[in-house]
């Protein structure tokens, strides 16, 4: 018989595992550090680094859908079904506590909603599903190392039968999927502690004052004030979007994170070529299953 469990949210902490982590996770990579895991700003920027940085810390969609999928065949042959979850997507201002909201996305929605904020723990802790995914407790690990940076997963089960079929190795898996993502935090980390960033935070606290919100010190308050205070998240949303419109807080904190994402990608160029590499050949692999 086919026993169906609500395994979405062991999966999805399984990818988040690899897929994203706290902003306050120290940055991979041979890096220029200034202590803390923080990195320097750079001193010549690169207008472009959000983009470029975001496509090297994404892993690639087809390849992720792909690894879903292969995992959840592999979990059906042994009587498991389940939802796929999405891979979500690296979300830099999320990142920072600073979530990006204009005024036309306040007064229809608010902030946007964290992909991490609200999984249902349901039979997650179920023991037999648990080994359909990473084998028995005393599995082999497998290790992938970034730079300075090691991860490590279980050898066996659905999971690493997941990365396997996508990506050629479980290694090489880790190093397009959870190490690359995770090397990006250094960056929004520095960039939240930068001087530029503050002095925004002040123009905005200044604007704010003629509200119902005059104690807000800056957006990412806000938005922190907002997730505290649901009744009151529309409100606080639609005058934090109307002040960041008013000192041009959006575009100033752009820059600031330009500054440390220039310096990543910097750290990062050992590693670009083999990560993109490793993803090309995984959009194969990956459009082979979905499309079998």
């Amino acid at each position: 018989m086919s026993r169906k469990f609500s395994v979405v949210a062991i999966l999805l902490a399984a990818l988040v595992s690899t897929a994203c982590s706290s902003q306050a996770a120290p940055p991979a990579g041979n890096l220029q550090t200034k202590g803390d895991g923080l990195i320097p700003a750079s001193k010549v920027v690169d207008p472009n680094s959000i983009a470029k940085a975001l496509d090297f810390a994404n892993p690639s969609a087809v390849a992720e859908q792909a690894r879903t999928l292969a995992t959840s065949n592999c979990l059906e042959a042994l009587g498991f079904t389940f939802t796929p979850p999405k891979t979500a997507e690296v979300d830099i201002y999320m990142a920072m506590g600073i979530p990006r909201i204009t005024e036309q996305q306040a007064l229809q929605d608010g902030y946007p909603k964290s992909v991490f904020g609200a999984n249902e723990q349901t039979e997650a802790n179920d023991v037999d599903l648990s080994k359909a995914l990473y084998g028995p407790a005393d599995s082999p690990k497998v290790s992938a190392v970034l730079g300075d940076t090691e991860k490590s997963i279980s050898g066996s089960g659905c999971f690493a039968d997941g990365f396997k079929k996508v990506y050629g190795t479980i290694a090489d898996g880790m190093l397009a999927t959870g190490l690359a993502t995770d090397s990006i935090h250094g960056a929004t980390l520095s960039a939240a502690y930068d001087d530029d960033l503050g002095a925004a935070n002040a123009e905005w606290a200044g604007c704010i004052k003629g509200t119902p919100f005059p104690e807000l010190e800056g957006p990412g308050a806000a938005y922190a004030f907002a997730q505290d205070n649901p009744d009151q998240a529309l409100a606080v949303a639609e005058v934090d979007s109307e002040c960041r419109e008013k000192v041009n807080f959006n575009q100033k904190l752009d820059l600031v994170i330009e500054k440390y994402l220039t310096t990543y990608l910097h750290n990062m160029e050992p590693y670009i070529n083999q990560i993109q590499s490793i993803r090309a050949k995984a959009e194969v692999r990956g459009r082979s299953i979905l499309g079998g």
